[in-house]
């Protein structure tokens, strides 16, 4: 769970710092393209995390968990270690974009490996599934945790100034260095799936059409899932943090202190989601989480547009409470949709799938609102994802598409 927060931090950091990294990486470019070239890099990234799931996944179903994320944590460590001696714009020009990017893209490529893993390793730890709802929940708890402390660390390089990011970089090495000494010690836990490519074979040949489409289903749910996550945790951070201090006059300084305010009770309501999850269904949670969504983002995007701090306060809550509700249960869900010897792959692929979507949508996001001039043109296509949501989990039935009951879910390992 520690690795998770670290590397959290770090896809945080990036989204915290967008006014500042703009600055360092980004300078002279107009302000809306200056963030849509900086979150479409982020879209780059999310390719690479897509490859990292897959390489890291295979490694983690054939060679079990611990491996596959301790060798990811270690890549995550390497390439932090890189960001904190890029040389900056002023100092090397467009060359200092190029290793910018880079660097972004490796970083992304080792936490692909590493972040539904762990949540995997630390569910398949616990074998009362009873449990698993509140163990989801801490684990998101962790990666929120993270968050926090990239907000506050983002806080204060913007009040030092841009020049000073290094210092940011040089905390996630120093921490993840740490971590990574630690799980090289951690318990290891194998699959079934030892017997490599042999066990990709007798999985095609042995399942029928039916469980084979339930399978292929489910990959779809989670991508989806991920996809709706994606957008409705990237309005409230992403696209506010950079938008509003520029279009609304609303001052960066007070925008992080509220983003603090709001990620510690984030983490809590992330704890108590996971714990409703254990005394009911997991994907009831979740689909009562996007449905709310669905009825209720256009009216907060509208109160935002007030341009009443208040208002903005509000809606940030919503939201926010939303999104945990819906994240809380998720690993808890997911790891009920896919047999012991895939799980690491598809869970880790899927997810990465529908996050690399969101980051894309949300870049584009700024061209739209550039276009429109107004939030509600965002919130509808969130409104849109949260009724597709909706509708993926409200089909995923025990008795149709989850391939293992609650009791089956462990018994291999």
């Amino acid at each position: 769970m520690l690795g998770s927060s670290m590397e959290y931090y770090d896809i945080a950091l990036y989204i915290y710092m967008a006014p500042i990294l703009t600055q360092v990486f980004l300078p002279g470019v107009v302000k809306t393209k200056q963030f849509f070239i900086y979150f479409f890099i982020e879209f780059l990234a999310s390719i690479m995390q897509i490859l990292g799931a897959k390489f890291y996944g295979r490694i983690g179903d054939l060679f079990g968990r611990k491996k596959a994320i301790v060798s990811a944590m270690q890549g995550v460590f390497i390439v932090t270690l890189m960001i904190i001696f890029i040389p900056t714009y002023k100092e090397a020009g467009l060359f200092s974009t190029f290793l910018f990017l880079l660097t972004r893209l490796f970083q992304s490529f080792f936490i692909g490996g590493e972040y539904n893993g762990g949540a995997i390793y630390c569910l398949e730890l616990e074998k009362d599934t009873s449990k698993h709802g509140i163990i989801s929940g801490l684990y998101c708890a962790t990666t929120a945790f993270g968050i926090l402390i990239a907000s506050i660390v983002a806080a204060i390089i913007n009040y030092f100034g841009p020049e000073y990011f290094r210092y940011a970089y040089a905390v996630s090495f120093l921490f993840l260095f740490f971590i990574y000494k630690y799980k090289k010690n951690m318990k290891p836990i194998l699959t079934s799936a030892l017997n490599k490519d042999e066990l990709f074979k007798s999985e095609i040949t042995n399942l029928d059409k039916e469980a084979e489409h339930k399978a292929f289903l489910n990959f779809m749910v989670i991508a989806v899932l991920a996809l709706f996550f994606g957008i409705l945790y990237g309005l409230p951070t992403k696209v506010f943090n950079s938008l509003l201090p520029v279009y609304f006059d609303i001052n960066i300084n007070l925008l992080m202190l509220i983003n603090v305010v709001f990620l510690f009770i984030y983490i809590f309501i992330l704890i108590l989601a996971g714990y409703i999850s254990c005394n009911y269904k997991a994907q009831d949670v979740m689909f009562y989480a996007s449905s709310f969504t669905a009825i209720i983002s256009i009216p907060l995007l509208l109160l935002v547009e007030s341009k009443i701090v208040l208002m903005l306060i509000l809606a940030k809550a919503v939201l926010i409470t939303l999104t945990a509700f819906f994240i809380g249960p998720f690993h808890a869900f997911s790891l009920q949709l896919f047999r012991e010897g895939v799980r690491y792959r598809k869970i880790s692929s899927a997810y990465a799938i529908g996050k690399s979507i969101a980051t894309l949508i949300l870049a584009c996001s700024f061209y739209i609102f550039e276009l429109t001039q107004s939030l509600v043109s965002i919130g509808s296509i969130l409104t849109f994802m949260a009724i597709i949501a909706s509708g993926a989990i409200y089909y995923v039935d025990a008795k149709k598409y989850k391939l293992f009951s609650s009791a089956q879910v462990l018994s291999s390992n």
